[in-house]
């Protein structure tokens, strides 16, 4: 990895750390969708969270082929963002915390 590459992980983990215990201040036992999930920003979420005990991570991705790329960055269930990811979440009903990376 060039050096370029290399200086935006500590930025990226740091951002999401400060998004998930200042912002939405995550607990255990909560829910929480990530939107956006393949950015840099939200893949450093996505693993972050994932190592909370007892949280659950969702994220979202527009692309299906990408779905993996998620699941290896601990989102126990995935979206596929359409026209109507807003109603598929509310089907979800477990959602407790949104982090909007777009």
């Amino acid at each position: 990895m060039d050096w370029r590459n290399l200086a935006t992980i500590p930025e990226s983990y740091a951002t999401a750390w400060r998004c998930l215990h200042q912002d939405i201040h995550i607990q255990p036992d909560n829910t929480v969708f990530i939107r956006g999930g393949t950015s840099a920003l939200a893949m450093a979420a996505s693993n972050k969270t994932s190592n909370i005990e007892g949280v659950m991570v969702c994220g979202s991705t527009r692309y299906q082929e990408k779905k993996t790329i998620l699941e290896n960055a601990g989102c126990s269930k995935v979206f596929i963002e359409g026209g109507n990811l807003s109603q598929v979440l509310r089907q979800a009903k477990k959602v407790f915390q949104v982090l909007d990376l777009i």
